[in-house]
């Protein structure tokens, strides 16, 4: 290969990939979060599967030019489960409300 086509080459290099978060829904035991990571991480396009059963969540690593954040939901609620896209930047809920403290000492 000339000096000329290695360039061409690094400039092609892997695709990038996307992390998405997922809240999880209708997991019981480990035997279903595995179940959830085996189905996601067979969808063209997802690169790793991670679910914390404990939290109830699933980082899922992707090439969005292959699968969207929607088709792994597809694929979570294929299986039986839920699942909601977690998204960093969704602003919070604003809530306005009285509070009454009854302290005794």
């Amino acid at each position: 290969m000339s000096p000329e086509n290695t360039g061409a080459v690094a400039e092609q290099g892997a695709p990038a990939l996307t992390e998405a978060q997922f809240a999880l829904t209708g997991m019981h035991c480990a035997a279903c979060a595995t179940v959830i990571e085996k189905v996601v991480g067979k969808q063209r396009g997802v690169d790793s599967v991670a679910v914390n059963l404990a939290a109830e969540r699933m980082t899922v690593s992707f090439e969005a030019l292959e699968i969207d954040a929607a088709a792994i939901v597809r694929a979570v609620e294929g299986a039986g489960y839920g699942a909601t896209e977690l998204r960093e930047h969704a602003p919070a809920p604003v809530t306005a409300g009285h509070v009454e403290l009854a302290v005794g000492g």
